[in-house]
């Protein structure tokens, strides 16, 4: 219970930081100045920061971030986009808002598993999303986006988890995209207002 201690950004040398599953609160101001931090997992929790843009950017090191489960606040940091060996971040049942915002150019994330399901997030997806290639499972749904799906999204050939349901409303086919992603396992298209048929090439791609 209680709060991290301040004196935990001293340990300039942490590599792996395990404290899921407690009843921790406060921030993690403190663990995001650990430049050498590879594996983070803070889910489960009451942490209650309010998170900026800026926020994991020092953690340049980092492979795994877990952070579900909490009660943090504010936007997924455009911070998360610039870390090159982060592989899986986990955001999911938080109060963050805002949008996700577009990933720029000189920035090639290696992510392969991205959760910000169950909150508050407006907007869309990003369409330079598509750049993730390596992205294996995403799920946005249960949030409150107002904008329709990205035009193309098929660049995401390794995609294994796709669940894009509610806000993601718009009166249109199933996207002709999702024929690239021949590795779908899962997919969720719930309450985004598809119209027509299921296409001939939707069944085969399936597994």
């Amino acid at each position: 219970t209680g709060r991290l201690p301040e004196e935990l950004q001293d340990l300039s040398n942490l590599e792996r930081l395990a404290v899921n599953g407690n009843e921790l609160t406060g921030g993690l101001h403190n663990v995001l100045k650990l430049t050498q931090l590879q594996q983070l997992y803070a889910g489960f929790n009451s942490f209650d920061d309010e998170l900026d843009n800026d926020s994991l950017g020092m953690l340049t090191n980092l492979r795994v971030l877990d952070l579900q489960d909490n009660k943090l606040e504010g936007p997924v940091p455009d911070a998360l986009w610039t870390l090159s060996q982060l592989q899986m971040a986990d955001f999911r049942r938080n109060a963050l808002d805002g949008v996700l915002h577009e990933i720029k150019d000189k920035h090639q994330p290696v992510l392969e598993y991205l959760d910000v399901s169950e909150n508050f997030l407006g907007g869309g997806i990003p369409s330079s999303l598509n750049k993730v290639t390596t992205l294996k499972y995403l799920d946005v749904s249960n949030n409150r986006f107002d904008r329709p799906l990205p035009e193309d999204l098929g660049g995401l050939t390794d995609m294994e988890v796709l669940l894009l349901t509610d806000g993601l409303y718009e009166a249109k086919p199933i996207p002709s995209w999702l024929k690239n992603m021949t590795q779908l396992k899962r997919l969720s298209l719930k309450l985004t207002g598809r119209t027509g048929t299921i296409p001939d090439w939707f069944v085969p791609s399936l597994k």
